[in-house]
């Protein structure tokens, strides 16, 4: 067996087991220690991603995500960044222009700031502080409903 098989298998198992794992428990039930000594639910599938952040970041030669400070991104916003590549992409066509890839991805990057700061707009204007989550959620329904007042559409 391959040792790429190997990981792939490992992290595809991961990723189909945690959610699994966390559906339905409550916040009580992902920190509870069945002993004081022993670690919650919640902190081995933290140390679980941490181990995962490192292997990966070995294996491809870069920095963990962890040690990074990123930022998380929900799944509406990185969504839309796949929904913007294909629209980036779109144009080029259109303009039969070739694109490098430094300019794709500084396109990209302007418009993941964008949904960022539209993001972080809304969430404060609901007072939910930096909260990427609902923000994201808020900023995506009223860009559909500016749309659809634009069309007429109520």
């Amino acid at each position: 067996m391959l040792t790429t098989t190997v990981i792939l298998d490992s992290l595809s198992r991961v990723h189909e087991l945690v959610p699994a794992i966390l559906d339905g428990l409550e916040l009580d039930d992902v920190l509870w220690q069945p002993d004081k000594g022993s670690n919650s639910i919640g902190w081995l599938i933290w140390h679980l991603t941490r181990v995962e952040d490192n292997h990966l970041a070995d294996l491809a030669g870069r920095g963990q995500v962890w040690l990074a400070q990123v930022i998380f991104c929900p799944g509406k916003a990185s969504n839309a960044g796949g929904v913007a590549v294909s629209g980036l992409e779109m144009a080029q066509d259109s303009q039969r222009l070739p694109w490098t890839f430094d300019e794709v991805d500084q396109r990209l990057q302007g418009i993941m700031k964008q949904i960022v700061e539209r993001s972080l707009t809304a969430a404060h204007r609901f007072d939910l502080g930096d909260d990427l989550f609902n923000g994201a959620n808020i900023a995506g329904f009223d860009r559909v409903v500016g749309a659809m007042l634009a069309e007429g559409v109520y």
